[in-house]
């Protein structure tokens, strides 16, 4: 798919979809292995209307987020750190408690997201990433044919980091 950073389009998994007309939260839920079921058809309808920077940061983020919260069980959260002392004085949802700390599958896709954005990036706003703001109702200032090489790049990466997640919690289910 991607050979060190550059593109080979005739292998992009999601360079069809981005010109089908799909969003980038649609894109990468598209083209991922997950489960085909009614789940799935919520997120899709759910991840347009945070697309193009409505959702104030990558759609890619936040469709990646629920698609693993999607397909992962509450059990699931038995990997993370715990201490029993230190959890009888911190009630469940507070700062700091363990189910406020979250899927270590969901914190591994936010990490590897968030690392490969910022090696090119300013931050993860899709502003920042596609260098057009698309959320203010304005014309779109870039002159660049959309999806531009670099939001392919990155989608397609973000749909092998979340195949390989979602390998994971599909083995351990």
């Amino acid at each position: 798919m991607q050979l060190g950073n550059k593109l080979n389009v005739a292998d992009s998994v999601t360079r069809p979809l981005f010109e089908s007309g799909r969003s980038c939260g649609e894109c990468l839920l598209l083209a991922t292995d997950g489960p085909e079921n009614p789940g799935r058809d919520v997120l899709l309808r759910s991840i347009r209307g945070l697309s193009a920077g409505r959702a104030g940061t990558c759609s890619l983020l936040v469709a990646g987020l629920l698609a693993i919260a999607e397909c992962t069980d509450a059990e699931s959260d038995r990997d993370l750190p715990s201490n029993d002392f230190l959890e009888t004085f911190v009630p469940d949802g507070a700062p700091g408690s363990q189910l406020s700390r979250g899927s270590s599958k969901l914190n591994d896709f936010r990490r590897r997201f968030e690392d490969r954005v910022r090696r090119d990036h300013a931050g993860i706003a899709c502003a920042e990433i596609s260098r057009a703001d698309w959320g203010t109702g304005n014309p779109v200032t870039s002159q660049a044919p959309f999806p531009d090489d670099n939001c392919v790049r990155l989608a397609d990466a973000t749909v092998a980091d979340l195949n390989e997640i979602l390998a994971g919690v599909k083995r351990a289910g």
